[in-house]
């Protein structure tokens, strides 16, 4: 280990995604120093597997300490495990210390008696370890977690990743003889089975040796075409295909891919990427389906030399067509199931390594060097960790004065930040909530910035100021426990005439940004656990025009709680839907009339559209979209929705739905729900918006050229899946790549290529919203400390104002984790959609009743995205008991106020009967359907109309 306390780093501030000058002053230095700290550690990989009825671990490294700790897990039960808090989800059950194994009873560890069943190895570069399985209490195997610790800074997996998981051994048999006929025999597969299936795949069975890869599925539908199994080769979970999400970031990755066409016959494929891209391989497969008893069998074998560098541990997973059948089953958290391999790795516990080169269970030390910089000016303390897959998981202990309490390890401790705020102290490890104030907090991933006033920590002096860094529950800086005294100071300068006002780092609720829950949903009976400015509610054309002509604006306004929102000063976002899927095969989101008028016409003998029923999406009626009868009740519908909802005091968005299922623009899988209309009929729909809504910003699912050109906003509804929302971005950039097969003669281009071309609109965010939900119908995926910073990434990437109905606003307060995950909702509040800050305003203090004030204000938009709508900036006066004297709706535009610093000249009118003298000048964005101020800003001196208190002005009567 290495360390360097109380130095000084010189750095070049050239990391243009954090914010590391000196903000409060007005000339940023290029060149800072900072007192810094570092620690990094030698170790190499950590690796295991099962064998029979024996576990066996090494680590490796340059020097491993004799103080050292490997951690395991039998099952996940935090109350009779460990919790380990430094890995995600963790506990543990025994642990290897001293060169000893000790279990967790009954809240301590104990001892446990080890003789034949434990032996160890160690030496300066390796341990390794073998441990019969009856020492953990098992009978059998099973997959176990393993995870080592230095006792230092050094861990692996690394802090804040998932412990590894050891799969369990391969069953103890001789080696089968398979012979691919289609017939089920329990005597060729007998413990080969590898996972349950679900909807038509009962069974899924996998073997392999050194030759041939040997698959057996039972169930229904084997024999059709478009079957899909997916093989991991290459161990790794992050390369390949991701199933769209179904078997988690954890537990997915195909390299290849097995799928079987018309004909029956099985082709190899080689995923290329991104999407689905893949090139067909030679090899030679062998595949049979035979049916018996209302089940079918499908055997298959194909060559192992066909796939390139196969790992020995190999994964697959298995979906029919439509995605009727699944085996493992999906959604729930688990992974592709691995195939059976009956190698033995022949592994001697010796403390050497070459026997563990087969071994593919196996993590890598991230030995990236884990760094704290500190430093102070006149106004803030300024701190960065720099490091690797660093999260929000993130504590600084503070002594700025004499005496203090104890805070973990830590003694003499005045003040803790943690979870985005500063506490003080009021006890040995007591933190005095009703003292909090939020700090800055900017999280990427190999850099955390932490930013506070020197006036939330009483002003210390310098080089009072010794700070610690606590990261994700177990790395520290300084490495062996002490405090960094932050010795340097920046100087920085001051404009003349220049106000400076103080940054309020509290996470804003503000209105066309954050979180949306359903409008229906009854708020007072089961109350929100976060604040929320917008919701969202989704007309059935059924509900609202059930009778031809009568719109029911009462019944659906009371469905979708309009009144209470309104009470609330809070918007809609609105969606039109024609087709719900659900569980009822009978309903229909179109009226009856409606219905019977488009069997009646039976537009191209379709009877009107197709009835569906599939376990993949449900069931329901999707209409024909080409029907000239659809299409002119549609334009009759959306102008009726237009007279009422055209209005932004209401509706905060326009979610153009109306065609496809959920109104997301597809009718997948469209052989049983009928083919999605070609551009020149979709256009006609979104045209229909485009007619009637004239105030409201409009948006769809995805970037059709009718989109880019009306420079509508886009909504990703697969927020949170890192492969589904690089595939919404890359279709803003390079345009939808699936238009092609919507494209026809009518729509006005030539090829695919043009009309993809013409659907490109990168920069779309700039003068409409970017907007979502996150995937799965779970939140809580996506905004744990394991997945929250690949969630902000998103969010920068995709400049992301809101999202929902699946959104933090599922959240109740009554529910046992309602603020589980508050530290990660509020940095996403903190950079989604606007977050406006007036860094400084320049003027004389000094102004002549009946003349004008110039002011020059400097703005920084720290969010990722513009407000949309024209706003009005107000600059005015208070007089001395806080009255407004004065005030201007100035010509600032704040739509064009886009992330980063904007400068604006403005000015405000000095009334001619104004009396002569001090008056608090004030400034505040006011929501036109009030005439008030409509939106915090990111600065100190709120008054309670709304309004932001700056500093003083001398009115001059001569």
């Amino acid at each position: 280990m290495k360390r360097v306390i109380c130095s000084i780093l010189v750095l070049c501030l050239l990391i243009s995604s954090m914010q590391v000058s000196a903000a409060s002053a007005n000339s940023a230095p290029i060149v800072q120093k900072y007192s810094t700290s570092s620690s990094s550690n030698s170790l190499a990989s950590l690796m295991a597997v099962q064998e029979n009825k024996e576990l066996f671990i090494c680590v490796t490294g340059k020097k491993i300490n004799n103080t050292y700790t490997f951690y395991i897990e039998k099952e996940h039960n935090e109350k009779m495990g460990k919790v380990i808090e430094w890995w995600a989800k963790a506990t543990g059950d025994f642990k290897i210390t001293d060169d000893k194994l000790y279990k967790f009873n009954n809240g301590k560890w104990e001892p446990v008696n080890i003789q034949n069943g434990f032996e160890l190895v160690k030496n300066d570069t390796t341990i390794e370890v073998r441990l019969d399985i009856k020492l953990l209490g098992l009978t059998e195997s099973q997959g176990i977690k393993i995870g080592f610790y230095d006792e230092k800074n050094g861990l692996i997996p690394s802090a804040g990743k998932e412990m590894m998981v050891v799969d369990k051994a391969a069953p103890a048999i001789s080696e089968p003889n398979i012979k691919i006929d289609g017939e089920y025999s329990s005597q060729e597969w007998n413990n080969l089975k590898i996972a349950d299936g679900q909807d038509k795949i009962k069974e899924l069975y996998a073997y392999k040796d050194t030759q041939k890869l040997y698959i057996m599925v039972l169930g229904e539908s084997l024999d059709g075409a478009n079957n899909n199994i997916y093989l991991n080769t290459d161990n790794n979970t992050s390369t390949g295909y991701k199933n769209w999400g179904q078997y988690g970031e954890n537990g997915a990755g195909a390299d290849y891919l097995l799928e079987s066409d018309e004909t029956g016959s099985w082709k190899l494929y080689k995923y290329i990427g991104p999407d689905w891209n893949w090139t067909e391989v030679n090899s030679l497969i062998e595949a049979v389906v035979k049916g018996k008893d209302g089940q079918q069998c499908l055997e298959l074998s194909m060559g192992i030399n066909a796939i390139q560098s196969p790992k020995k541990n190999m994964y697959i997973s298995m979906g029919l067509n439509n995605d009727t059948g699944f085996a493992p089953a999906i959604w729930a958290d688990i992974p592709y199931a691995k195939v059976i391999d009956l190698n033995s790795y022949a592994i001697k516990i010796d403390g050497k390594t070459n026997d563990w080169a087969g071994v593919d269970t196996k993590v890598a030390a991230d030995n990236t060097t884990l760094e704290l910089l500190a430093a102070q000016d006149r106004r803030k303390l300024y701190t960065m960790v720099k490091g690797s897959s660093m999260n929000t998981q993130n504590e600084y202990v503070l002594d700025v004065k004499s005496g203090g309490f104890k805070y973990g390890v830590y003694s003499g401790v005045d003040y803790v930040v943690k979870d985005g705020y500063v506490y003080p102290l009021k006890g040995d490890n007591l933190l005095d909530n009703s003292k909090r104030s939020a700090v800055y907090m900017n999280y990427q991933d190999d850099a955390v910035e932490m930013q506070l006033k020197l006036s939330q920590i009483k002003n210390p002096a310098v080089g009072r100021i010794h700070i610690a860094y606590m990261g994700k529950n177990i790395l520290k800086l300084p490495e062996d426990g002490g405090k960094l005294k932050v010795t340097s100071k920046w100087k920085t300068t001051s404009e003349k005439n220049t106000f400076y006002p103080m940054e309020d780092y509290t996470p804003n609720g503000n209105p066309y940004k954050g979180w949306l829950p359903w409008a229906s949903h009854d708020s007072v009976k089961e109350p929100l656990a976060q604040e929320v400015k917008m919701a969202y509610f989704d007309i059935k054309w059924s509900e609202f025009e059930p009778i031809e002509g009568k719109y029911d604006f009462a019944a659906v306004e009371k469905k979708y709680n309009f009144e209470y929102w309104r009470k609330k000063g809070i918007k809609l976002n609105l969606r039109f839907v024609m087709d719900d899927p659900s569980d009822d095969p009978n309903h229909m989101d179109i009226p009856k009339w409606l219905y019977d008028k488009l069997v009646e016409e039976n537009y191209n003998g379709g009877n009107g559209g197709k009835w569906y029923d599939s376990p993949a999406i449900g069931a329901g009626f999707a209409p024909d979209y080409n029907s000239p009868i659809l299409l002119a009740a549609h334009k009759k519908v959306i102008k009726e929705l237009a007279k009422s909802y055209d209005d932004p005091a209401i509706i905060s968005f326009i979610q153009i739905g109306s065609l496809g299922h959920w109104g997301e623009f597809h009718n997948w899988p469209e052989d049983i729900s009928g083919k999605f209309p070609s551009i020149s009929t979709s256009d006609k729909y979104v045209q229909h918006y485009l007619d009637s809504f004239k105030n409201i910003k409009i948006g769809m699912r995805k970037p059709y050229p009718i989109a880019k050109k009306n420079n509508l906003g886009l909504f990703n509804d697969v927020f949170g899946m890192a492969d589904s929302t690089a595939q919404f971005l890359d279709w803003t950039v390079n345009g939808w790549n699936e238009i092609g097969e919507y494209v026809d003669k009518a729509s006005g281009y030539s090829s695919p290529e043009e009309a993809r071309k013409a659907s490109a609109m990168p920069d779309f965010w700039k003068s409409n919203f970017s907007g979502g939900e996150f995937a799965n119908g779970n939140v809580r995926l996506y905004i744990d400390d394991t997945t929250i910073m690949d969630t902000l990434r998103q969010v920068r990437e995709s400049h992301t104002s809101w999202m929902g109905p699946c959104s933090p606003a599922d959240l109740l307060k009554s529910d046992p984790d309602a603020y589980a995950y508050q530290r990660n909702i509020d940095a996403l509040t903190n950079v989604m959609g606007y977050n406006f800050v007036l860094e400084s305003l320049t003027h004389t203090g000094k102004a002549k009743a009946g003349n004008n004030l110039d002011i020059k204000m400097k703005w920084n938009n720290k969010g990722v995205a513009p407000f949309y709508y024209k706003w009005p900036l107000e600059l005015s006066l208070a007089d001395s008991k806080g009255k407004i004297v004065a005030k201007t709706t100035t010509s600032a535009d704040i739509t064009k106020w886009l992330p980063g610093v904007t400068v604006t000249n403005q000015s405000i009118n000095i009334p001619k009967n104004l009396k002569q003298g001090k008056y608090t000048l004030c400034v505040a964005i006011i929501d036109p359907s009030t005439g008030k101020p409509g939106i915090k800003l990111g600065i100190e001196g709120v008054r309670l109309d709304g309004r932001y208190a700056l500093n003083n002005i001398t009115v001059d009567r001569k």
